[in-house]
């Protein structure tokens, strides 16, 4: 019997005469630098995406956000993104260690584009950029400098397909993640939005979950900000 054919794509021509050329204009709009446009849409930004590889290719995303413009431009060739307290597995900061090629993807709440910015990245942590680099009354950890390759704002047509910006579209929340009742385990660990009955419930920052442990001080059950992270036990043959 002869073998279906094998549709993986492995040549560039292959995958060429699937997608087609690019629009002539469309190389244009990379750039070796950032521009004013792109460094004004940095400056609106309070979050991005930084991706990293190791020295085997193994790749890490890792989301970075806080106030619009928390990353910092030192010129058109250079900017600066603050690290700071995580879950501390440093997977983006390792990767950087061993593989300085880094892709940051910029976004603004409400904008269809978004900018892409690739470059090599290093480690430093001079106190008077660290310094520049505070929020909420705390220097950076650590700055990750990257230095520009290339720069681009990629098309809203992403955006427009997902209505990302638009509520009405989303998908609904659950209001508990309820327990696996199958389990003999007497603990779970796991997002609430409400209390669960007969498990006893404390607050936790040493599973990663930081991000809202440490800005709440007591329960809520707010649907957007209030996905705090606890871990709950119940004692042991409830059900």
């Amino acid at each position: 019997m002869e073998n279906p054919r094998d549709h993986r794509i492995e040549t560039v021509a292959q995958l060429q005469a699937l997608i087609g050329d690019p629009n002539p204009i469309t190389p244009k709009k990379l750039f070796s630098a950032l521009d004013e446009t792109a460094i004004d849409f940095i400056a609106r930004s309070p979050f991005i995406v930084l991706g990293t590889a190791d020295a085997q290719g193994n790749q890490d995303a890792s989301p970075k956000g806080d106030s619009p413009g928390f990353v910092a431009v030192e010129d058109e060739h250079t900017f600066l993104i603050p690290e700071r307290k995580g879950n501390r597995l440093m997977f983006s900061l390792r990767n950087i260690l061993a593989n300085p090629q880094v892709g940051t993807i910029f976004l603004v709440p409400g904008t269809d584009e978004t900018l892409r910015v690739n470059g090599t990245a290093a480690l430093s942590d001079d106190p008077d950029l660290l310094g520049r680099l505070s929020a909420r009354g705390a220097p950076a950890l650590l700055a990750i400098r990257v230095t520009v390759r290339e720069c681009f704002f990629h098309c809203a047509k992403a955006f427009i397909r997902s209505q990302l910006w638009r509520p009405e579209t989303w998908p609904a929340l659950p209001t508990v993640r309820q327990a696996p009742e199958s389990s003999t385990s007497n603990r779970y660990v796991g997002n609430h939005t409400t209390k669960l009955p007969g498990w006893t419930y404390t607050k936790t920052t040493d599973l990663g979950f930081c991000l809202f442990a440490e800005r709440c001080r007591t329960w809520t059950n707010s649907r957007l900000h209030g996905n705090v992270h606890f871990k709950a036990s119940r004692a042991s043959g409830r059900r």
